[in-house]
């Protein structure tokens, strides 16, 4: 299991000459699997494996993460290898319904959204993205630790391509601009 207890609450580090202010986001050497769970892998963390991020949400909130998600079944929202930034929940009830999680299980590390709020009563509602994949359900006793995904760290390259350029802009006369 990842020991979230060897991470440090991010904190800012202040401008030397030359250098950019920034909070320290530790990269798991975990991967949250987007499908069954079987691809979760679990490596020990080193302090030098971090992300400078300027923004100022990364400095209070945590403890804070970055998890490689491995799989197809969060795609297009999450494309395979990614980096999600995640939050540590306090406890289950902080689960709502939309929310993008990375749950860490008995079964493994998954990456899935949240198909309603959890209320303390029954199991988890996880959907994939994916159609492709269906939902599932999660005993709340199996969950050993819950993440909340609140930014993506990808090369998703499809929407910079020419053809999502709005056809209409396509034809716009830039000569008069």
């Amino acid at each position: 299991m990842f020991d979230v207890e060897a991470i440090e609450e991010p904190r800012a580090e202040y401008r030397t000459k030359g250098e950019k202010q920034g909070s320290k986001v530790p990269v798991a050497r975990l991967r949250a699997a987007a499908g069954p769970g079987s691809e979760a892998q679990d490596e020990e963390t080193t302090e030098e494996e971090v992300l400078r991020l300027p923004m100022p949400e990364f400095q209070r909130g945590g403890p804070w993460v970055a998890i490689q998600v491995s799989g197809s079944s969060m795609e297009n929202t999450i494309q395979h290898m990614d980096y999600v930034i995640c939050r540590q929940l306090a406890d289950l009830q902080a689960i709502q319904q939309g929310k993008v999680y990375v749950l860490v299980t008995d079964a493994g590390v998954i990456c899935k959204r949240a198909a309603r709020s959890y209320e303390g009563e029954g199991k988890l509602r996880l959907v994939s993205d994916n159609p492709e994949y269906g939902p599932m359900k999660l005993a709340p006793d199996a969950v050993k630790q819950a993440w909340e995904v609140r930014a993506i760290l990808g090369m998703n390259t499809k929407a910079i391509r020419p053809h999502d350029v709005p056809k209409w802009a396509l034809e716009q006369d830039l000569e008069s601009d």
